[in-house]
């Protein structure tokens, strides 16, 4: 298979996080399969996160819990540059804003998938796709910074649209 882009995506998995970053992750790397994209993951130790990415076939790299800041950027830099990533897709909650901070001027493009922990819209392409609007109001560090927030960019897998004609159908009955 001939990659067009590869793509390193960085996403929290601790224990205490839940697998919500996970899963959005995992629904937007198999559709950046499908349009030929090389995938890897950059997640934090942990065992049932390795065996879900296993069973997928998506390989990864493991961060220590609790890693600082500054070590996790010199890390994500240079696998980035060492592997040829062409971008970088950042689902890290707090860590977002200056992870993309510290990529973004190494001239790494970088997107986040933010859900109201970011003030300034430091990567190249910012997603929030929260209901709430109060979210929204990012500071811009660049003019070509591109920010998309709504429901429409909810990041949800096709059998939810299923399942919704399903209860709909149920609800007129």
């Amino acid at each position: 298979m001939v990659s067009k882009f590869s793509i390193l995506i960085r996403c929290i998995t601790k224990k205490e996080s839940g697998f919500g970053h996970l899963r959005r992750c995992l629904i937007l790397a198999k559709q950046l399969q499908k349009k030929k994209c090389s995938i890897q993951f950059a997640i934090d130790t942990n065992k049932n996160t390795k065996k879900l990415l296993e069973q997928h076939g998506f390989s990864y790299l493991q961060f220590k819990n609790n890693i600082s800041l500054k070590k996790e950027y010199t890390i994500l830099s240079k696998i980035i540059k060492e592997k040829n990533f062409n971008m970088i897709i950042l689902d890290a909650r707090e860590r977002n804003e200056l992870l993309s901070k510290f990529l973004i001027s190494d001239s790494i493009f970088s997107i986040v998938i933010d859900d109201a922990w970011c003030k300034y819209a430091y990567a190249n392409l910012v997603f929030n796709s929260t209901i709430s609007k109060e979210f929204y109001k990012y500071i811009k560090t660049k003019n070509n910074n591109k920010i998309f927030c709504g429901v429409k960019y909810f990041i949800t897998d096709e059998n939810f649209f299923k399942s919704k004609k399903k209860l709909n159908s149920i609800k007129k009955k």
